[in-house]
């Protein structure tokens, strides 16, 4: 085939392709009639999140620390008693010990604030993801109830997917297949085919929450989401014949 028809070709080719995700190159090695096709294959793939862990914060002000002693005991003892009424179980909740703020030190006595802040944390960690989104709602209702005057209880929940080394072969696997799919579609547009990978490289992995865009960088692993995406792109180089 006629060299500048090729070149003619494979210009309408990347013009139309380039608003697309995969980015495509092809280079003809003048004299040598070295042809290869460059193009980046993804794999994406939703899943639901396999753990969940929820960070339980128990906070109150006080101008003198004695007195709060008692109020800091039930609510520690109401939580914990509601945690295993619930099924979790000791090797599933950690009590990290409390964190006392004197909030005069550094600027001294101000109007209308207490001197302390006693600030306490429960974790939970479980398999069970619906257990703890079902835990933390019923929880907060709960100690708004039957919690001691002044303590206020908030809940950060995290949402992980630890599963990802089982799928990372396949993944790649499917990312190749489809650069490969994507070289061969062009390579046959110009009357050529594909010969075999000339080169390889695999790019990391990510995982963003299931709505995030592929741009997204505000929602780092996507923590704040049960369902997440992962995504792999691969660059793959492929020879070509004519």
């Amino acid at each position: 085939m006629d060299r500048n028809i090729i070149s003619k070709v494979l210009c309408c080719i990347l013009g139309i392709s380039a608003f697309s995700y995969v980015g495509l190159r092809v280079i003809d090695l003048i004299g040598k009639r070295d042809l290869y096709i460059s193009v980046k294959g993804l794999s994406d793939r939703v899943v639901a999140s396999d753990t969940a862990v929820c960070t339980i914060h128990i906070s109150r002000d006080t101008d003198q620390l004695k007195s709060v002693q008692e109020d800091r005991r039930k609510d520690i003892a109401l939580i914990l008693g509601f945690l295993k009424k619930k099924g979790f179980d000791e090797s599933s909740i950690e009590q990290m010990s409390p964190r006392i703020d004197d909030n005069f030190r550094y600027n001294g006595k101000t109007e209308g604030k207490s001197k302390y802040s006693v600030q306490e944390f429960i974790t939970i960690k479980s398999s069970d993801v619906e257990l703890v989104k079902r835990t933390v709602v019923e929880l907060l209702t709960y100690m708004d109830d039957n919690g001691s005057e002044g303590g206020v209880v908030t809940c950060d929940t995290k949402y992980r997917y630890t599963s990802m080394n089982e799928l990372r072969i396949d993944m790649i696997k499917e990312a190749t297949l489809d650069a490969q799919n994507r070289a061969k579609h062009i390579a046959e547009t110009v009357g050529n085919k594909i010969a075999g990978v000339r080169n390889l490289t695999t790019g990391q992995f990510s995982i963003v929450s299931a709505d995030a865009s592929a741009s997204d960088n505000d929602d780092w692993e996507g923590r704040d989401s049960v369902m997440k995406r992962l995504r792999v792109v691969v660059s793959v180089s492929f020879n070509v014949e004519s």
